[in-house]
């Protein structure tokens, strides 16, 4: 690329980077915390179904051992 296509670039694109640069943090900002918060929202649903698959995977053989399904 020669200096001047690379000065006339950096003259473009710099503006533009530096005046998009907050709204695309605050755009991520936002969606992480969204995605936090659904994380949240979700967790006590994983850990009952986690527990029930615990629960199913140690008393399903014992329950076996006895007659059961």
């Amino acid at each position: 690329m020669s200096a001047l296509a690379k000065f006339v670039g950096e003259a473009v694109v710099t503006p533009i980077v530096r005046e998009l640069k907050p709204v695309i943090e605050k755009i991520i900002r936002e969606e992480i915390e969204k995605a936090k918060t659904e994380a949240w929202e979700m967790l006590p649903e994983c850990i009952e179904k986690t527990v029930e698959n615990a629960v199913e995977q140690i008393l399903g053989p014992i329950g076996k051992l006895f007659g059961g399904k």
